[in-house]
């Protein structure tokens, strides 16, 4: 029984409750005094230890609803960080992608066309300057190459 005792006081519950439970229980079972947990004089004491057993459920299901919620919180945190990292790797793969038309288009340009281009990308477009002259290409390059 003391190992139950001492494995329950880790839980947070006060040490005066539990020694209050202690004398209770003593003065229920004692051989000394000559009490059985039959005796009629002992209904008070039970009915103590039934209230501080009751309060102790209480206050572990409060606990236990506690530490739920917060891990509902963790994993939704940790859903909502999927979705941005989710987001986030489309993104550069959206980049990349572009990275590599660019580089095509650069490349197909300087030695198809022989015309001087110049290239600046942003994360909205990429803005061509060809001869001076300045045009944004937002996702279709398929005019580009014709140049």
């Amino acid at each position: 029984m003391e190992v139950a005792v001492e494995g329950k006081r880790s839980r947070g519950t006060s040490r005066r409750r539990w020694e209050l439970q202690d004398v209770a229980e003593s003065l229920i079972t004692s051989p000394e005094a000559g009490r059985t947990d039959r005796d009629p004089d002992n209904l008070c004491w039970r009915q103590r230890l039934t209230w501080i057993r009751l309060e102790e459920e209480e206050e572990e299901e409060e606990e236990e609803e506690e530490e739920e919620e917060q891990e509902q919180e963790q994993e939704k945190e940790e859903e909502e960080d999927k979705e941005e990292e989710e987001e986030q790797e489309e993104q550069e793969k959206e980049d990349l992608n572009l990275y590599l038309k660019f580089r095509y288009i650069l490349h197909y340009s300087r030695n198809g066309a022989g015309k001087t281009i110049l290239f600046i990308m942003c994360s909205c477009a990429v803005i061509l300057k060809i001869n001076g002259s300045h045009k944004c290409v937002k996702s279709d390059f398929t005019f580009v190459t014709n140049i």
